[in-house]
């Protein structure tokens, strides 16, 4: 007999990657994943029907999962990437999307294409590129601005690779670096969410503001979650030192 779900109904089992261990089994609630619409909410990253992403993870990674759960929850549309990694861009330039969950790997990827781009053409390109990325870094790091009515269109072509619309973009899975990250910020003329979760928290559980222009950070909780630190005395990290350490 079927029977209409519940909060604590499960909606799936997911396993994690096992990068710490043996991979484990997450049971993953319906609840959760509406807890998880949190971010979506107090991060201000404001979907409409009109918006539209590309999947490209796998589908049993929570990243992807909570990917789907937008554009479920929004009524946006998805397009699929062609299964080639290394034609990826290639893909995002045919499909336009508005939002992108990426990775470090393929910003640091874009990053270095870009800046071998601008060494290789010297001259005055490269002066008024490098000029452009140290006013633009100076306003986002004093005015928290992300946009300029004349460097903009220094950065069209890297607005271009990523198919020229994209208005919203969430970086997760790993760490990325400030200047990678900030420099995309700059670029683009968005704030970029970096979040960190994992696949226990049902992916998020934190993510930088788009009031806080600073990075090498993953911002904070956000409503619905509770983080705790665990002492870890073999690696001499314990919730008491000044900033506290430990194992999340």
């Amino acid at each position: 007999m079927l029977r209409d779900p519940t909060p604590k109904t499960v909606y799936m089992f997911c396993y994690t990657s096992g990068t710490t261990g043996d991979p484990k089994g997450a049971k993953m609630l319906h609840e959760m994943f509406l807890a998880c619409h949190n971010l979506i909410v107090h991060g201000r990253l404001a979907f409409t029907e009109n918006d539209i992403s590309i999947s490209y993870l796998p589908m049993a990674h929570i990243f992807e999962q909570f990917n789907l759960f937008s554009s479920l929850c929004y009524g946006f549309s998805h397009g699929f990437y062609g299964g080639d990694p290394l034609k990826l861009l290639d893909d995002i330039a045919v499909l336009k999307p508005t939002h992108l969950a990426t990775v470090p790997r393929i910003l640091n990827r874009v990053h270095g294409k870009v800046f071998d781009g601008v060494k290789a053409a010297g001259g005055f390109k490269k002066w008024l590129f490098e000029k452009a990325v140290r006013d633009k870094l100076y306003n986002l790091q004093h005015y928290n601005k992300v946009t300029h009515s004349t460097y903009d269109k220094v950065f069209q072509k890297v607005r271009d690779l990523f198919g020229g619309r994209i208005r919203t973009m969430v970086t997760a899975s790993a760490p990325i670096s400030g200047e990678v990250l900030s420099f995309f910020k700059i670029a683009l003329g968005i704030h970029i969410y970096e979040v960190y979760g994992q696949t226990e928290t049902n992916g998020p559980a934190t993510f930088t503001s788009p009031d806080d222009p600073t990075a090498g950070h993953v911002g904070g909780c956000f409503p619905g979650f509770r983080l705790r630190l665990r002492d870890v005395p073999e690696m001499s990290y314990f919730s008491t030192d000044n900033p506290p350490r430990g194992e999340i």
